[in-house]
């Protein structure tokens, strides 16, 4: 990983089932437009969505083994991701799991 400049590795990616993440693609859309500075260039959305980031295709990442640099889940722009997901409600009104925001965290710093 430090060799090719990435901060997170998975093994598997799959579909996760809409319901257990109804609001929680509108909460990272609307961080976004919150944040943009923390919108990465070369970002993974085109793994995430289908088209643009109007919608999110359900793909995420399972959590069962991951691989990180631990600045990455300190850094500024997951901490704000975090605090804002927290601050609306993402993690007692909705099965919003670490999975998921692990998921949009890619969105903000896939590459440092």
């Amino acid at each position: 990983m430090e060799e090719n400049n990435k901060v997170y590795g998975f093994p598997i990616a799959v579909y996760k089932i809409s319901a257990t993440a109804r609001t929680l693609w509108r909460a990272v859309i609307d961080f976004i437009k919150a944040y943009p500075e923390y919108l990465a260039h070369d970002n993974a959305m085109g793994f995430i969505s289908d088209d643009d980031g109007r919608t999110y295709n359900r793909c995420h990442f399972w959590s069962n083994f991951e691989i990180a640099d631990m600045d990455f889940w300190r850094g500024p722009a997951y901490t704000a991701l975090f605090e804002y997901l927290d601050s609306h409600g993402g993690f007692i009104m909705s099965v919003t799991t670490i999975t998921v925001v692990s998921h949009h965290r890619l969105l903000h710093y896939v590459y440092t």
